[in-house]
């Protein structure tokens, strides 16, 4: 009864409620954690307290650092039991930092998100059925890539795009809007954003965000405006010396199935900007001009079976698929808003940008220069960790995918090179 109630008291005080944050390096769906107290905290006692206050098992603390070399402890946190962890990330007072356990494999750091969307599920499995609610991606996860979204703005301060250390991946490129803030006022753009860097819905959850707003004050987009923001791109990209992508899901840039010269993408891909384009809506085939001269990739939707969504367009320059039917994004109300069972192109499209950063994020070795280029071309962003749009292709069309926990080069089964099955 006396140590019943002597717990009861250190809970007391080393459990208390704190309102802030404390720095979480989050993988979604993780149940076991690294927690980092103070120097100043008796880990032997926190943790005591911590077990009697939510009932925890011996078990459920994995591992008991030496104090001497690091003050931490490792833990698993169960559904049934996230109270425990939300005490934890509340108290700024004795945790310093909480890092979520990740997997270690031969090629390197891979991280598992359970209990992710089928959609994204999809993306790291070579069967349809397999891994069903697992996705698998390389630990850099798009890190030091650039991701354009040019379109209806982002909701910046959306939880979908928070670091560990609550900073926004994401920020305002360029707005059209006379207040020229990127503020989404129809979750469109926010949408395409949490596909393509989301923390829970996205395929490359460290690839930085930049909105480009092309929907002016009357909530339209126009031709004029687009090529204001990828001038903007154009313009500023190259001086960052990062890898660059650009998503488009306002329109397909072939229009409707006409011949029309897709404006611009030229000037971005011949300065090494990745461009991936929406096939578009209208279940027709597109015309096949251009696609073989300009390195630019147009995505079209499957849906829930694998097959082509009956909306989606199609033809020759449509080389890669995704899920573009039952998406589930962040939306724009507030900072922890979603939106259920959105269908189009327009969701297809960033989720195989996605795939891009996460390649261009591993891309180290591959230190490619476009074939032609001056030594000291100004305006040539292939630097580093970089490579060009028609090597980008290759790699897409060559595959890169996790597979039970190892990140491979296999073909790409759910980003088919060729047209789907009808």
């Amino acid at each position: 009864m006396i140590q019943h109630i002597i717990l009861s008291l250190i809970s007391t005080f080393y459990l208390r409620c704190v309102y802030a944050a404390v720095p979480h390096w989050k993988i979604p769906g993780a149940q076991e954690h690294i927690v980092k107290l103070g120097d100043a905290t008796d880990k032997a006692t926190y943790l005591a307290a911590l077990k009697q206050r939510f009932q925890l098992p011996s078990e459920a603390i994995l591992f008991d650092y030496d104090p001497n070399f690091i003050n931490a402890f490792a833990v698993r946190i169960d559904s049934g039991s996230r109270d425990a962890l939300d005490q934890i990330l509340s108290d700024v007072t004795n945790v310093q930092y909480v890092i979520d356990d990740a997997s270690l494999q031969p090629d390197g750091l891979t991280y598992t998100q359970k209990d992710a969307p089928a959609f994204l599920a999809r993306m790291s499995s070579r069967d349809s059925f397999l891994h069903s609610s697992t996705y698998i991606y390389p630990g850099t996860a798009g890190e030091g890539v650039d991701v354009y979204v040019v379109d209806s703005g982002v909701n910046i301060g959306h939880t979908e795009f928070r670091t560990w250390s609550r900073v926004s991946r994401a920020k305002c490129g360029f707005s059209v809007t006379s207040d020229k803030n990127c503020d989404d006022l129809n979750g469109h753009g926010t949408s395409v954003a949490s596909l393509a860097a989301g923390n829970s819905f996205g395929i490359a959850k460290n690839a930085n965000i930049i909105a480009i707003k092309i929907r002016g004050d009357d909530n339209l987009a126009t031709l004029a405006r687009e090529v204001a923001g990828m001038a903007y791109i154009y313009a500023t990209a190259p001086s960052t010396r990062r890898p660059s992508i650009v998503t488009y899901s306002m329109r397909t840039v072939f229009g409707d199935g006409s011949n029309e010269p897709p404006l611009l993408l030229d000037v971005l891909t011949g300065i090494g900007i990745h461009f991936i384009n929406s096939a578009g809506n209208s279940g027709k085939r597109l015309a096949d001009a251009y696609c073989g001269e300009l390195p630019f990739i147009t995505v079209g939707a499957l849906d829930t079976d694998d097959a082509q969504a009956g909306f989606s367009n199609y033809g020759p320059c449509v080389k890669f698929w995704a899920r573009g039917e039952g998406i589930k994004t962040a939306w724009i109300s507030n900072s922890n808003d979603v939106k259920d069972n959105l269908s189009g192109t327009s969701f297809a499209t960033p989720l195989v940008a996605g795939v891009a950063a996460l390649i261009l994020g591993k891309s180290d070795s591959l230190q490619l220069t476009p074939p032609g280029s001056p030594p000291n071309a100004k305006r040539n962003i292939a630097e580093k960790g970089t490579m060009p749009p028609r090597t980008l292709i290759t790699e897409l069309q060559k595959g890169a995918y996790a597979m039970d926990g190892y990140w491979k080069n296999e073909p790409i089964t759910y980003m088919i090179p060729q047209a789907p099955r009808m």
